[in-house]
């Protein structure tokens, strides 16, 4: 995999896990977004974004790499995954 920049849309448990794999394939995050507006980054450096707004308000500044975008929303929240990669899809991130 080629060096890649990630938007991971989540930002606890799973957010980590793929922090983790991202870092093992040479990609990174570059930032968080979570609905939550109390959430905290589980990834030095990267901000957590305040929802869709937060991203489109990113998205609109970012000058650094392609971005690609993932999905750390863990149980039965198939729906809010989907809804979320419809999202990034929209944006033009890639989706590894």
């Amino acid at each position: 995999m080629a060096e890649l920049a990630c938007i991971v849309w989540g930002s606890s448990g799973h957010a980590r896990v793929l922090r983790d794999l991202l870092d093992d394939l040479g990609g990174h995050i570059v930032a968080l977004v979570d609905r939550d507006p109390q959430a905290v980054s589980v990834v030095e450096g990267a901000p957590v974004l305040a929802g869709q707004a937060g991203l489109s308000k990113f998205l609109e500044t970012w000058q650094g790499e392609r971005l690609g975008g993932c999905v750390a929303i863990g149980g039965a929240r198939g729906a809010d995954r989907r809804e979320v990669l419809d999202v990034f899809a929209a944006a033009g991130l890639d989706l590894p």
